[in-house]
């Protein structure tokens, strides 16, 4: 029993450690809870820009599925 409660012993230097590495965990942890980290700046989606680029998004998106159409080869019977 005496050999388990050794590892269980810390100097001051290791305990000062602990404590501080627990309560700079604590402090992040209340930090991202209380702390409002979202942007400010709204993308507008019915923008002039926006609305162009999804035209253009959309036009590539069906010329890839006309390439990627399986070809029917007609049999000779």
């Amino acid at each position: 029993m005496n050999n388990k409660s050794y590892f269980l012993k810390f100097n001051k230097r290791q305990r000062n450690g602990i404590l501080y590495l627990v309560t700079l965990i604590i402090t992040v942890q209340l930090l991202y809870f209380f702390v409002d980290f979202s942007t400010e700046e709204l993308i507008d989606l019915n923008s002039k820009e926006v609305l162009a680029y999804q035209k253009e998004i959309d036009s590539l998106k069906a010329i890839k599925l006309k390439k990627n159409k399986p070809k029917t080869f007609p049999i000779n019977t």
